[in-house]
């Protein structure tokens, strides 16, 4: 068996501590982020002022709603600053249709976007200031490993496989899950603190090149399966040319 993370794994008694388990993370093949303006061009969205972006389906396993609460205290540190959701999103839903009443009773409904989906989101990551990201249960998300690539700062909820993407406090920030004091605070304490993103963006993205490569994953699989085969086969035509 094998798991994107070790948190992954575990949600399996019969895996727990079996020699079976293999945990290999997710590998990102590269691409190229847009620089600042071009993704906030792509995504309508405008050239000034302080965006935090929530990628992912709108709903509230995703935190939606903490990410709401957290623009409160984002604004107190930078006033004018909003919040941009990029995923998919039922309108209609009755969740979704409180989320955006209580938008509205915070005063904030200027400060939400719903951008919707978007087929390729990677490279337009840079269009946000930062990334919240206040999911209640991961495997191994995706969207943190692109937001590292892309050298945007992230704060995001210490739940399943998120600690194994995201070492608080040297490539992103760590926040209870469930808390949206905590994100709020850790939003602002980003955005006032140039010297702090820099920091964990460049430590982000030397912890993506060594561990989430589509290179990284490929040998990582070969590495089991090498576990696992004759070890005659090794060294067979098939073997090479798998491997090739």
């Amino acid at each position: 068996m094998v798991a994107v993370s070790s948190a992954a794994g575990r949600r399996s008694p019969a895996l727990r501590g079996s020699r079976k388990l293999f945990v290999i993370p997710t590998g990102l093949a590269p691409f190229a982020p847009l620089d600042r303006s071009a993704a906030r061009a792509a995504l309508g969205l405008p050239a000034e002022g302080l965006v935090a972006g929530v990628i992912g389906r709108v709903e509230p396993d995703k935190g939606a709603d903490d990410a709401l609460s957290a623009l409160v205290a984002l604004r107190v540190a930078v006033p004018g600053a909003s919040i941009a959701f990029l995923g998919p999103v039922d309108a209609d839903e009755d969740w979704v249709v409180r989320l955006r009443l209580r938008a509205a009773t915070l005063g904030l409904s200027e400060s939400v976007r719903f951008l919707g989906p978007r087929a390729e989101a990677a490279p337009l990551l840079p269009a946000f200031d930062l990334i919240l990201h206040p999911s209640r249960h991961e495997a191994l998300p995706r969207v943190l490993i692109e937001a590292l690539f892309a050298a945007v700062p992230i704060v995001a909820t210490a739940v399943g496989g998120i600690p194994e993407v995201i070492v608080s406090g040297e490539s992103g920030l760590l926040v209870p899950p469930g808390d949206p004091v905590a994100l709020g605070r850790a939003a602002a304490r980003l955005a006032s603190d140039p010297a702090l993103r820099a920091r964990l963006t460049g430590a982000g993205l030397a912890r993506a090149r060594a561990r989430f490569t589509i290179e990284a994953m490929r040998m990582a699989i070969l590495s089991v399966y090498e576990r696992l085969v004759p070890r005659g086969f090794q060294d067979s035509p098939a073997r090479r040319e798998a491997s090739s």
